[in-house]
């Protein structure tokens, strides 16, 4: 028991230092942001991560969850969950591409950012539920490994755009964007490549993963509404002061995801293995 409650710490504690680390990349990139450029551009940006935020609570509810929930689909069929994560991610691309190409069209400063974004978007995701694949198998230091390599490419990638003076925010959008799809490339080092079975893994999980999706969407869907109609009725400046302040709640919230995410893989890890829940059994009676 002392040492399966020694193991749960120090997969809580990897779990925790990972939240953080995403925390504070994304957190890094908007105070750099902010400083580079003028508040107009820092409502922008802010609008481009609430649309990676819906998008990363789409792909968390269908997949990343899901496995979390199901880790003996993360161990025998990682392939199958990394072939259902590059599909949506492709669809989801598609719809994000045309999207950023109306706005660039209409002449909006938005549209190119929206773009370079739309086009990284299957690897953001990919990296995404990679994280959460390690967890998933009792494994947080592969998450930690994806995380600290997006941080440490991220800030080479923001420190070479300014050195060659690409001071647009689509080109500093393609910095954070262009580390993340480098980084997502790790998952397939610590998973295999994808295999078949993508779409049959989906349909076989829906009955979870579409009532996970509409709770996340209900919170995070309704931030974009709110930002998006700040600045249609406002100014992007609005927006940046909204998403300014809800940085504040950043540290607290990586604290209580890290506790959360680290319950649930223990939980149905625990629910998994018949000898712990023989031993349970055993130890009520």
């Amino acid at each position: 028991m002392t040492a399966q409650v020694g193991s749960a710490g120090r997969r809580l504690s990897l779990v925790t230092v990972d939240q953080i680390l995403s925390s504070l990349s994304n957190i890094a990139a908007l105070i750099w942001v902010a400083h580079a450029f003028g508040a107009a551009d820092f409502g922008r940006y802010s609008l481009v991560v609430m649309v990676y935020t819906v998008a990363q609570v789409v792909f968390r509810s269908l997949i990343s969850t899901t496995a979390l929930v199901h880790p003996d689909d993360a161990d025998a069929r990682p392939g199958a969950i990394i072939s259902a994560t590059l599909q949506l991610g492709v669809l989801a691309a598609a719809v994000t591409v045309a999207a950023g190409a109306a706005l660039l069209a209409g002449g909006s400063a938005l549209g190119g950012p929206i773009l370079v974004f739309g086009l990284a978007l299957p690897f953001l995701v990919l990296h995404d539920v990679g994280r959460y694949l390690a967890i998933a198998r009792q494994r947080p230091g592969g998450a930690v490994v994806l995380d600290s390599l997006w941080f440490v490419l991220l800030a080479v990638g923001f420190v070479g755009a300014g050195v060659l003076d690409l001071d647009s925010l689509t080109w500093l959008v393609a910095a954070w964007v262009g580390s993340g799809v480098v980084a997502s490339l790790w998952v397939f080092v610590q998973n295999g490549a994808p295999t078949g079975g993508g779409r049959e893994w989906l349909r076989q999980r829906w009955d979870f993963s579409w009532r996970s999706m509409v709770s996340g969407l209900a919170a995070s869907g309704t931030a974009l509404a709110t930002a998006s109609l700040m600045a249609l009725f406002s100014s992007p400046v609005a927006v940046a002061a909204f998403r300014a302040a809800t940085l504040l709640g950043a540290p607290s919230t990586a604290v209580q995801m890290a506790v959360g995410t680290s319950a649930a893989a223990d939980i149905a890890r625990d629910r998994e293995d018949p000898r712990l829940v023989w031993a349970t059994s055993a130890g009520r009676s």
